[in-house]
């Protein structure tokens, strides 16, 4: 699993080689979280222009 996420200018790189599916889900759950956090920004910079 290989994650790559830019949020706010910060780039957040995540490379998982062995981790347990109970690690994998928490990780899976964080990304998800920070491409929300990355999309409701964007869509501050739209309306704000």
């Amino acid at each position: 699993m290989n994650y790559s996420i830019k949020v706010t200018g910060l780039k957040y790189t995540m490379t998982i080689i062995s981790a347990t599916e109970l690690q994998k889900n928490r990780i899976k759950k964080l990304v998800d979280l920070l491409k929300q956090c990355e999309n409701i920004n964007q869509q501050i910079e739209n309306l704000m222009e």
